[in-house]
């Protein structure tokens, strides 16, 4: 029984030394470990999200102003086509963002302004 125990015992020290010097035992060098690329991220940064959100504000307010001077089908297209930018963005801003829920009643909003702008477009 002994001599069992020492066998089993000198056979797994042996199979745990070889792991680690044998040159196929690692499947990456050192140096390979160290320089691999990190994952690319999919999914927004907070700063991302922000600047999202101010662009959708940004293009709200551009589309308000030029609303102000519209005189033209031209003028009014380009006030919807803000508009519509305006609410894809908003739409975009994920619930885990501190803007989500203002963003969400700026999407209202905006379909509102929207369509009155499509009213004055069909007129």
């Amino acid at each position: 029984m002994k001599y069992k125990l020492g066998i089993c015992i000198f056979f797994l020290a042996f199979v745990v030394s070889s792991c680690g010097s044998s040159p196929q035992g690692n499947l990456f060098r050192d140096d390979e470990l160290t320089t691999a690329p990190a994952p690319q991220r999919t999914t927004l940064r907070d700063d991302d999200n922000r600047t999202q959100f101010q662009e959708a504000l940004n293009l709200a307010n551009s589309a308000t102003n030029l609303a102000k001077s519209a005189k033209s089908e031209t003028d009014w297209k380009a006030v919807a086509n803000q508009l519509n930018k305006a609410i894809l963005l908003m739409q975009l801003v994920p619930k885990s963002d501190r803007n989500y829920k203002l963003s969400q009643q700026k999407v209202v909003e905006y379909q509102k302004s929207l369509a009155e702008v499509e009213k004055k477009l069909k007129l």
